[in-house]
């Protein structure tokens, strides 16, 4: 994944913020990316897929590597930056240039 995209999808999901996991229809999402816990972490209390093979509450530290390391698995499993909602909605054909001002890249 590239930064942009990835920087225009997690402002977008979670405005930065790593916590707190926020429901959605009864799906629980964790993390910058808020990845879905039926498919991709454990929550501990219902069965999931754990595609990701993390905690659910891993994603809503500091530390972000496993958030990183997930979000390109789910990259990897669906070929597709659609695997977020808001990639169409507010990141598809936009400049993306601005997630990057500051950024000393």
């Amino acid at each position: 994944m590239q930064i942009s995209p990835g920087l225009c999808i997690i402002f977008n999901e979670s405005g930065y913020n790593t916590k707190p996991p926020m429901s959605n229809k009864g799906v629980k999402l964790y993390g910058l990316f808020r990845i879905n816990h039926q498919y991709w972490c454990s929550d501990g209390v219902e069965p999931t897929k754990n595609q990701c093979k993390v905690a659910c509450q891993k994603l809503t530290d500091d530390d972000i590597k496993d958030d990183i390391l997930c979000a390109k698995k789910i990259l990897e499993m669906s070929m597709s930056l659609k695997a977020w909602p808001v990639w169409q909605r507010m990141c598809y054909m936009k400049d993306l240039s601005s997630y990057l001002q500051g950024c000393p890249l």
